[in-house]
């Protein structure tokens, strides 16, 4: 009967252990998910007005960017033939187009938000 017990209570960490952890699996693949949706619609963008100007909140610009991968926290493009990354929170915007078309932000979650001038 002692035996059964443990063997019961065992049972339900054991559960109770594996359950969290594939919730936070799934939410790991839904964030993936998602920044490949992000970097597949800002590479459209850059198809289409060719390398960006990123002005950071310190009024410091970057001219010819062009983005390569998009984290939770930060940014990695190119600029003459090298990477680099920027914290999402230094990015005040990134623009595209001669006539600034199109402008890339970060909102307060790091999500991607793209404006098209009209």
């Amino acid at each position: 009967m002692q035996s059964k017990l443990t063997l019961l209570i065992g049972l339900l960490i054991i559960a109770s252990l594996a359950f969290p952890l594939t919730s936070i699996c799934q939410n790991h693949n839904k964030t993936e998910a998602s920044e490949q949706s992000a970097i597949i619609r800002v590479k459209v963008l850059q198809n289409q007005y060719g390398e960006g100007r990123m002005v950071l909140k310190d009024r410091s610009i970057y001219k010819k960017i062009k983005i390569h991968q998009i984290h939770d926290l930060w940014i990695v493009y190119i600029k003459n033939g090298s990477t680099h990354d920027m914290m999402k929170d230094q990015i005040d915007r990134i623009e595209y187009g001669t006539k600034k078309q199109a402008a890339l932000k970060f909102d307060e979650n790091g999500k991607i938000k793209i404006h098209f001038k009209r």
